[in-house]
């Protein structure tokens, strides 16, 4: 997908008000300035070819402005894996339900809402300098994704269908 289709499907997915979109690009922006999603710059003039797992990425970061995280910790987290859409999906099947990912200021936990449940219980032990930060539903991101995804090959599709 083009970057105007990775930021529409963003603009969607974080319900973003047509007052808000200069601020949200400004957000988005500085994600991409520091590798989220982490795609190969070819330069200026060059058009980016972004896949699923970019949007996901971007999701994801956009998500993580919420609790406040900046930037830097963003790409910390989001960087804590290469594969995070292929881990999640597997954990899926493993675990049979959705997979959360836990932040606290010293680490990232994923796995399913009751083992993080009680991995965050027994993080409660830990300083208060460790106490959770946020909970982000990567199955949900995940299904998000996909169907903005979708929406997108389907406008390519019809579009390409009635030239």
């Amino acid at each position: 997908m083009k970057y105007r289709e990775l930021e529409a499907a963003l603009l969607q997915l974080h319900k973003i008000k047509p007052a808000n979109v200069r601020a949200f690009r400004s957000r988005l922006r500085l994600l991409r300035d520091i590798g989220v999603p982490n795609v190969v710059k070819p330069g200026k003039g060059s058009q980016v070819e972004y896949g699923f797992e970019d949007l996901w990425q971007a999701h994801m970061g956009l998500s993580l402005g919420i609790f406040g995280f900046p930037p830097l910790r963003v790409k910390y987290v989001t960087d804590k894996r290469d594969d995070w859409v292929e881990y999640v999906r597997d954990l899926e099947v493993e675990v049979l339900a959705d997979i959360w990912i836990g932040i606290t200021r010293q680490h990232v936990f994923t796995e399913s809402l009751d083992k993080l449940i009680n991995r965050l219980r027994e993080s409660q032990k830990l300083p208060a300098s460790a106490g959770v930060i946020g909970l982000l539903n990567a199955s949900k991101m995940t299904r998000e994704c996909e169907d903005a995804f979708n929406m997108i090959r389907s406008r390519r599709n019809s579009g390409e269908q009635t030239k």
